[in-house]
């Protein structure tokens, strides 16, 4: 809901939520109106790039369940060496290192932060468990 008012500030209700009519006027002419959907030819190479991304969606769950296979494996050996797991110095570099290279890659340096943050804390997770529960 827009309220306008010729002076908002001489409104009688909700003066502050207010905008005039020139500035309802900008928003207006400042919408832009997008079809749902395109030709034949838009959609089928839209549908061409929707099929690669989910074959690198696939590929990228294949990589991250593995990788967590390996954060168990790593969880064990761990567990039988008596050792943290939690490595700090070595979560420091690979980060670091991380960031770097999909800085270079052209990634959004937060997105991909959030994304290692995300995987490292399943890593910890699933070797938090295999430390409180090794199966023997």
């Amino acid at each position: 809901m827009i309220e306008t008012h010729p002076n908002p500030d001489k409104a009688f209700t909700d003066a502050a939520q207010q905008i005039t009519p020139e500035t309802l006027g900008e928003i207006l002419n400042s919408l832009v109106l997008r079809d749902y959907s395109g030709n034949q030819e838009f959609e089928r190479t839209l549908e061409e790039l929707r099929h690669e991304v989910d074959l690198i969606d696939d590929e990228l769950i294949r990589l991250l369940a593995k990788r967590m296979g390996i954060a168990e494996e790593m969880g064990r050996y761990k567990y039988a060496h008596n050792i943290t797991i939690l490595q700090l110095t070595r979560w420091k570099e690979l980060f670091a290192d991380r960031i770097k290279k999909g800085s270079n890659a052209g990634l959004n340096t937060r997105f991909l932060a959030d994304l290692l943050k995300l995987v490292h804390e399943q890593s910890i997770e699933i070797q938090t468990n295999v430390m409180n529960f090794p199966k023997e």
